[in-house]
């Protein structure tokens, strides 16, 4: 099903770019970007959301309600951002991006998380610890 959405999201791009290309030829790279755009934000809302729709830490759920068209109107705007700035608007871009990401992904919980804390901290094992000290890692100088 997102295979068949993602084809249809780049057959869109490709359908824009060459009616811009009968207009004016050299839009034909912009029509093809834009396609690129809402293929990628297709992609990204769908495989994001499968992922944490169906993780789970514990008895604890995730959960994800990213949006195509939120994500192409995010995805578009930091690339005219960039464009403008020569590419200043990155650090900015990047805040954006995140935000959105912290807006539309959560951890439903299941009882007390503190009780799942705990035992995780009993069960917790040595082995990272011995491959650590293996490996010549030292975790306490980070």
């Amino acid at each position: 099903m997102l295979g068949a959405i993602f084809i249809a999201a780049i057959a869109v791009g490709y359908g824009i770019g060459v009616g811009l290309g009968y207009i004016f030829e050299p839009l034909v790279g912009l029509g093809v970007m834009l396609g690129y755009v809402i293929a990628f934000s297709v992609w990204t809302a769908g495989t994001t959301n499968l992922y944490f729709n169906n993780a789970m830490l514990g008895e604890h759920e995730f959960s994800a309600d990213y949006e195509a068209p939120g994500l192409i109107k995010l995805y578009l705007t930091n690339t005219i951002g960039m464009v403008c700035t020569l590419g200043f608007f990155y650090p900015w871009a990047r805040v954006r991006v995140a935000k959105y990401k912290a807006e539309h992904t959560y951890l439903t919980f299941d009882g007390n998380m503190d009780d799942f804390v705990n035992s995780e901290m009993k069960a917790k094992s040595s082995i990272g610890e011995e491959l650590g000290d293996a490996l010549g890692v030292d975790v306490a100088a980070f």
